[in-house]
């Protein structure tokens, strides 16, 4: 086998094939943490145990993942997202199988990202599970005069 140089490679992928590779490599590098360390400190995450955040999010700010709790394909561990809204009514998600890891998950935040083809799609997700990265746009406020 020849050698072969790894930034050579990793610059012939795409942005979103660099981010799978390296998920996969950090998921297969060994832990020194036990595995009911890495649940604590997943759970202290996802329910703000610790107070870290800051703020609430709002319409405009940067976000992403915060460590271990994405539960989705998209956006991909470490790419930001652009908060569209955060909703004051949660939609519950309405899968019927308690056995999955999205029954009766809150969705109460709409985030704007690029699909692998470059594409502006927006989902919904639990707000929880993100970060705030930096505030970013500016939206205008929504008006409720019917002009």
């Amino acid at each position: 086998m020849g050698e072969f140089d790894l930034e050579e490679l990793f610059s012939k992928l795409s942005p979103e094939q660099r981010m799978a590779a390296l998920q996969k490599l950090q998921k297969e590098a060994p832990s020194e943490k036990s595995e009911f360390e890495l649940l604590k400190e997943r759970v202290t995450a996802l329910f703000d145990l610790d107070k870290k955040s800051k703020s609430p999010l709002k319409a405009g700010d940067i976000v992403r993942w915060k460590k271990g709790l994405s539960n989705r394909k998209l956006p991909a561990e470490g790419q930001d997202a652009i908060v569209i809204e955060v909703l004051t009514e949660k939609n519950l998600q309405k899968e019927k199988d308690s056995g999955t890891p999205y029954y009766r998950e809150p969705l109460d935040l709409a985030l704007a990202i690029l699909d692998s083809k470059g594409d502006l799609v927006i989902f919904h997700y639990d707000q929880r599970r993100f970060e705030k990265v930096k505030d970013g746009l500016t939206f205008p406020e929504k008006s409720n005069d019917s002009e």
